[in-house]
């Protein structure tokens, strides 16, 4: 099951804290995840330099994974549908890649306040 990633652990607390060089970005354009799997391993980009806008989302172990504007592919990457990635990898990333994906619908869900319709800010 894609839960299942002992002995990982998922700490999906808030933290405000801003992304290390080291830590994973989760970049989607139209419901698809720019990742790299082969082998059925899965990769993400690691945090750009001057990257300003990635917003916490959880860490597996000591890992970060960060949601950030959409990017042009990379070298090595590619934007991939959920589904793609299902049959194609397993194991905790895959399971960083569809919680990612479900924070970042609910962020671009609920972009605007729902009394006044103003665009929410993030702090």
């Amino acid at each position: 099951m894609i839960q299942d990633i002992l002995p990982s652990r998922l700490n999906n607390s808030f933290r405000n804290v801003q992304p290390r060089p080291t830590d994973y970005v989760m970049c989607f354009r139209d419901g698809k995840l720019l990742a790299a799997c082969a082998d059925g391993v899965l990769q993400f980009p690691h945090v750009p330099e001057n990257c300003t806008n990635a917003v916490y989302l959880f860490s597996i172990d000591q890992e970060a994974f960060f949601l950030a504007d959409a990017a042009e592919s990379a070298a090595d990457y590619q934007y991939y549908t959920m589904r793609e990635l299902r049959d194609r990898c397993t194991g905790k990333y895959l399971y960083a890649a569809f919680t990612a994906y479900h924070l970042h619908q609910w962020y671009t869900d609920h972009r605007f306040c729902g009394i006044c319709g103003g665009n929410m800010q993030h702090d």
